[in-house]
């Protein structure tokens, strides 16, 4: 997942993905789990993220927008004490193998 720094500059980082409901379209949509108070803060800012999702060899890359789970608004604290939150994933662009 890779999103827009405040200087314009690439911040990327390995997260865990899935898929689940999104309820504002009753669709299930791809979705990842953020934590970093400054990885957190990039993405409350700029909406604008990058996702790449591998599976042996087949990989497709997400360029699109995301929103943070309603569900998951205050965040939860990890088994390392750090805060975490569900984010859902909005396609727009949609590419791979």
């Amino acid at each position: 997942m890779s999103t827009l720094r405040t200087d314009g500059t690439i911040q990327s980082s390995l997260v865990n993905a899935g898929v689940m409901s999104d309820p504002f379209i009753s669709q299930q949509v791809p979705a990842f789990v953020a934590y970093g108070k400054v990885k957190l803060a990039n993405l409350r800012e700029r909406s604008q993220i990058a996702v790449t999702y591998r599976a042996g060899w087949r990989w497709v890359a997400l360029g699109n927008h995301r929103r943070t789970c309603p569900a998951d608004r205050a965040g939860r604290t990890g088994p390392d004490g750090r805060r975490r939150k569900a984010q859902l994933v909005a396609p727009t662009r949609v590419y791979g193998n």
